[in-house]
């Protein structure tokens, strides 16, 4: 399987695709998976308040575009988004490895390891708000780190930050990303102080025009106290550990590839940069995968999943046994079809 993917070939994306309608039909051709249809109502919530029968870390945008889905009262349609968005996100994947030379070959590995590491995930499944959020927080890593490869311009910043604030409108929570980008900028870019602000208004600017609709209709208290008690919703979860179970395997794969190659022997200044990046955000998801919790999962496997299918990567790349690098594969394949069932 590995040297299907490997070669630098962008009509390796066609297999890609093919691998995930192949495992998106077997899955729910099989009714253990128990997928079931959000329920949300976007008119109901806004007149009521936000909150009515909405959980608390979903974002309008997304409840607007679930209402134009739920227009057709079907599950399949929101299937068929789901699979949209996880090969919108895959292709986002691959070429931001790929554009930034991240591994010791330009490859498609990646992109096979994120759409495996999604098998596991119900919230992969059908349209979520984590897995929209996730295309825009994918679109400002791009951004963050074009910036640090060829010292981009402002408008680079600037839209780092406006697709955070996105991401954050569909999937609140993942307003806590603005923190570690932040971080990452001043240790990694030696940008100048005033970009700082420029990302945060950036970060900020989709979430004013979205605040300005509902002051204008009169629900602006409401739409605060939703995205603050998302944001602050936070506390250790021992439900986390449990559910955490689902990540056990390639999490470790991972942390050893992190651990194995931290000196960044015969890399690039750059692939250095990236490797670092990826373990802060390895770290970072981990940490509020911790004390976020929401309904069905962990809060954050989404964006765990890039920081895990890079190390994994790197891993294969790195065996020089070829049935070690498959197995690791089919490891990761098995995992996610084990935990996606029980």
């Amino acid at each position: 399987m590995i040297k299907l993917f490997r070669t630098n070939d962008p009509y390796r994306l066609v297999l890609l695709t093919i691998a995930l309608i192949v495992g998106r039909v077997v899955i729910f051709a099989i009714p253990l998976a128990e997928v079931t249809r959000p329920d949300l109502d976007f008119a109901g919530a806004i007149s009521d308040g936000l909150l009515n029968g909405v959980d608390k870390e979903v974002g309008p945008l997304y409840m607007l575009l679930w209402q134009l889905v739920d227009l057709t009262n079907g599950i399949w349609l929101s299937a068929l988004l789901a699979g949209v968005f996880v090969l919108i996100n895959t292709v986002l994947i691959s070429d931001l490895f790929i554009r930034n030379n991240a591994l010791k070959d330009n490859t498609y590995i990646p992109g096979l390891f994120y759409i495996l590491l999604t098998l596991a995930s119900k919230s992969s499944l059908l349209l979520s708000p984590q897995l929209v959020g996730m295309t825009f927080l994918l679109l400002a890593l791009g951004f963050l780190l074009d910036h640090i490869k060829f010292r981009g311009s402002e408008e680079n910043i600037l839209s780092t930050g406006v697709t955070i604030g996105l991401a954050a409108l569909f999937f609140i929570p993942y307003a806590v990303f603005w923190s570690i980008v932040i971080l990452i900028y001043i240790f990694y870019s030696s940008t100048l102080s005033r970009r700082y602000f420029l990302m945060s208004f950036g970060f900020l600017l989709p979430i004013i025009v979205v605040f300005t609709y509902f002051l204008y209709s009169d629900k602006h208290v409401e739409f605060l106290t939703h995205i603050w008690s998302s944001i602050t919703n936070i506390g250790f979860k021992p439900q986390a550990l449990t559910m955490g179970k689902v990540v056990v395997l390639p999490l470790v794969f991972s942390l050893w590839g992190a651990l194995t190659s931290f000196s960044g022997a015969r890399m690039t200044n750059h692939q250095i940069y990236v490797q670092r990046i990826m373990t802060w955000l390895l770290f970072f998801a981990l940490f509020v995968g911790t004390f976020y919790l929401v309904k069905g999962g962990i809060i954050h496997y989404e964006f765990l999943s890039l920081p895990m299918a890079y190390f994994l990567s790197k891993n294969v790349l790195g065996f020089n046994k070829k049935w070690k690098s498959e197995a690791l594969v089919w490891l990761v394949l098995l995992n996610g079809i084990v935990f996606l069932f029980i």
